[in-house]
C-alpha cells in the first residue's frame, strides 16, 4: 500500500517527462476539500505551477465544467454520457484545445 495521493510519484514522473505538455488526470478534482487537506491542495498548486501544468482533468461527480485551479492551470470535470456531456481534447505541437460536447 502507498500514500494516496502519491505526490512524490507524480512529481517524479513530471521531473522525468520530456513532453511538451503535461496534463494531470485524476478521479476526483485536485482541489476536493472532502478528500484533500489544505496542505495537499497547496502542494498540488505548487506542482502545477512549477511544472507548468495547463490542465487538470477529473471525472468523479460527472457534472461537466471548468474553472481555474491556479494562475496557469485549468481544471476540467469531463462530464459523463449519463449527463449528456463530455469533453473533446486535442493536443498538438501548436497547443492544447478542448471543448465541451453536449448531446
Amino acid at each position: 500500500s502507498g500514500t494516496c495521493p502519491d505526490m512524490y510519484w507524480v512529481e517524479s514522473e513530471l521531473n522525468n517527462s520530456n513532453s511538451q505538455y503535461n496534463i494531470l488526470v485524476s478521479h476526483v478534482p485536485i482541489n476536493d476539500r472532502d478528500r484533500f487537506s489544505e496542505d495537499q491542495i497547496n502542494e498540488w498548486k505548487r506542482i502545477c505551477s512549477e511544472h507548468e501544468i495547463p490542465l487538470a482533468i477529473n471525472g468523479h461527480n460527472h457534472n461537466p465544467g471548468e474553472s481555474k485551479f491556479d494562475a496557469d492551470t485549468t481544471q476540467i470535470t469531463i462530464g459523463a454520457p449519463s449527463k449528456k456531456s463530455y469533453y473533446e481534447l486535442e493536443v498538438s505541437p501548436q497547443g492544447i484545445s478542448y471543448k465541451n460536447l453536449s448531446f
